[in-house]
């Protein structure tokens, strides 16, 4: 049997379309939610952090943005530089995408989101909600 790390993981995964969002959560340890949640506003490039504002959460009926629930949830994170690479590449894949999507794509400026634009709620187990 063979045990990955997490380098390994990341290294199959480099080249999957949300390859950030994994290398987010390997290496930063944010939440489901909160990578789903967070907004290309949430960045400053510039000081390399990431603030957590929002986190995307299963509804009643659906998907919903919603606050952090405690106050130790909203916060800023410290980004390396080889996290911001990897954002601004995700960020020029988007716009191509946004680009082929054309008037279909519903731009909420979610860093991940779908090829059209809308939250990404494929990866959230069905029935649970994200912690």
């Amino acid at each position: 049997m063979e045990v990955w790390t997490e380098r390994r993981f990341l290294e199959v995964a480099e080249n999957h379309r949300i390859y950030g969002a994994f290398h987010l959560a390997v290496t930063i340890g944010m939440r489901m939610g909160e990578i789903l949640g967070f907004r290309w506003s949430d960045i400053d490039f510039t000081k390399r952090t990431l603030s957590v504002s929002q986190a995307l959460s299963k509804a009643e009926k659906g998907y919903m943005m919603q606050e952090p629930k405690t106050k130790s949830g909203k916060r800023n994170i410290a980004l390396s530089l080889s996290s911001l690479v990897i954002l601004e590449r995700h960020k020029r894949v988007q716009a191509a995408e946004k680009l082929r999507a054309g008037s279909m794509y519903q731009d909420q400026g979610l860093a991940f989101a779908s090829g059209v634009g809308t939250p990404l709620v494929y990866i959230i187990p069905f029935g649970k909600k994200p912690v």
